[in-house]
């Protein structure tokens, strides 16, 4: 696709190792176009209409396009790093072990299913803080490695879904999550703050593995019920107020930090 454009209408299927190369526009209008190849070669942009879908499957790509997502995407690749940029505001579905790299303005859904562990290393690999993310199964993961500063995009999980925070991150949420009824799992001295009980989500828990892991209550009002476990720090910060009930769930191998 040399400076030209090609149309799919009914998708198709891709299987040749550069079988999509040049840097012109790869319309996918309707259908599904799966692609289980990489195209190195492939540029320019790709856009994916709504009620179309690309898959992308085992060392599948689109290369270095950028993609406009209006329909679905789906990340079936395992071990996939993606650094397309992404935009639009459509369905990105993560199905498999997958890492955005790309700094994007995607104002979707993402979808986390059952096989799928989404990791992401700053909040732009997200997209714009409107974009939302859904961890769909009880196995589905999304991986904070390392990030520091705001998470603003809102949160949802079923439970038994895990938000891993590792890799010394220190990052805040800001969002309404009330949605995410999932555990929060911190490691390698990673640092959470929130401000109120639906940045965490009421009935999510907190699992704190190491003693330099910590959960910051930063400028909290009210009561803290959210359950606490593990070896690490809760800590109440920048002037709140918490009570904790007599049934509070913070574990008694926590240290609680005033």
């Amino acid at each position: 696709i040399t400076g030209g454009t090609l149309n799919l209408s009914a998708g198709g299927t891709s299987t040749a190792t550069g079988g999509l190369t040049g840097s012109g526009t790869l319309n996918i209008n309707g259908g599904d176009l799966v692609v289980s190849a990489a195209n190195g070669s492939l540029g320019g942009q790709t856009h994916i209409a709504s009620g179309a879908a690309a898959t992308l499957t085992g060392a599948g790509t689109l290369g270095s396009s950028a993609i406009t997502v209006s329909g679905d995407l789906n990340l079936n690749g395992a071990n996939a790093a993606v650094a397309n940029v992404l935009s639009g505001n459509g369905d990105i579905n993560t199905n498999a072990a997958v890492t955005l790299t790309g700094n994007n303005s995607f104002s979707g859904a993402h979808h986390i299913g059952g096989a799928g562990a989404l990791t992401v290393s700053q909040a732009g690999n997200l997209g714009a803080s409107t974009a939302t993310v859904n961890l769909d199964s009880n196995t589905a993961q999304l991986v904070l490695n390392g990030v520091s500063g705001s998470i603003a995009n809102e949160l949802s999980g079923v439970s038994g879904s895990t938000i891993d925070i590792v890799n010394g991150a220190d990052t805040s949420l800001s969002a309404d999550n009330s949605d995410f009824l999932g555990q929060y799992a911190l490691s390698g001295n990673s640092t959470l703050t929130v401000a109120s009980t639906a940045n965490l989500g009421a009935d999510s828990n907190v699992a704190l593995a190491g003693t330099q892991d910590r959960l910051v209550l930063g400028g909290f009002s009210g009561i803290f019920a959210n359950t606490v476990s593990g070896n690490g720090i809760l800590q109440v910060a920048d002037s709140a107020s918490v009570t904790l009930t007599a049934s509070h769930g913070v574990g008694s191998t926590v240290t609680v930090d005033i």
